[in-house]
């Protein structure tokens, strides 16, 4: 028996805007929340390669729901992340695709990647609820391996997200994989580990991050364009859990 839920919010966002026309001081602020593609891109631009990361939030609430009356609970059922394909380019032979339980709120916003000028008032790489005005919330941009002594979370030095990656007695206990090799599909991850926390109060539901191995962002090599349906899209394909 499969129960699923739908996607409440997401976005794509990129460490510099493709849009040329962008101040340089605004290059990471732009917001794509009604987009109807959410993509996992690294793209050269001016000789350097940028990416893209996938921010999503569904409401384990209306899941936990949906399951009582089947006798289930969000502790005895296994629980995955789906997104479907809409088009997949340029990517290697193998590749690993990551998903992490972010560790700050965000703001969907009203932006679309074709926008010029560029929307800012959801998140983006640098910001979590938009820039407004000279001013919004940024992400964190600490690395550290220990937060309250309970989970490994890391930031990034140049923002794109806060996002944990397990505990003390499980280093990788909330870094759910998917390995792709000589194949390209859907991304179909299981992310129970991280839905059963949220429920137990182990730490804030506050979505998820879909990035590819820190490794793979850093290097000076190209990695195709992973392209997903959105919640806006005008298909069935909607993402869920």
């Amino acid at each position: 028996m499969h129960i699923f839920t739908y996607i409440d919010k997401d976005a794509t966002i990129y460490e510099r805007t493709l849009d040329k026309f962008a101040p340089t001081t605004e290059r990471q602020n732009q917001n794509t929340g009604l987009d109807s593609i959410l993509e996992l891109n690294k793209y050269k631009i001016d000789a350097t390669y940028y990416n893209s990361r996938i921010l999503l939030k569904f409401n384990e609430v209306n899941l936990s729901a949906s399951l009582a009356p089947y006798g289930k609970t969000l502790l005895t059922t296994n629980h995955s992340l789906k997104l479907y394909t809409s088009r997949v380019y340029e990517v290697p032979l193998k590749y690993d695709v990551y998903v992490h339980p972010v560790s700050e709120s965000w703001e969907m916003g009203t932006g679309k990647m074709s926008d010029s000028p560029i929307v800012q008032d959801g998140v983006s790489w640098k910001y979590r609820d938009g820039y407004f005005s000279s001013t919004g919330s940024h992400w964190a941009t600490s690395s550290f391996t220990n937060s309250s002594n309970v989970f490994q979370t890391t930031g990034s030095s140049n923002f794109g997200g806060t996002y944990y990656e397990g505990e003390d007695t499980g280093e990788t206990q909330y870094t759910h994989t998917q390995t792709f090799e000589y194949e390209t599909g859907d991304l179909d991850i299981d992310i129970t580990d991280t839905v059963k926390k949220w429920h137990q109060n182990g730490f804030d539901n506050e979505g998820l991050i879909i990035k590819r191995p820190t490794t793979t962002e850093t290097e000076d090599k190209p990695y195709g364009n992973l392209q997903f349906f959105s919640r806006d899209t005008h298909t069935i394909y909607v993402p869920r859990i």
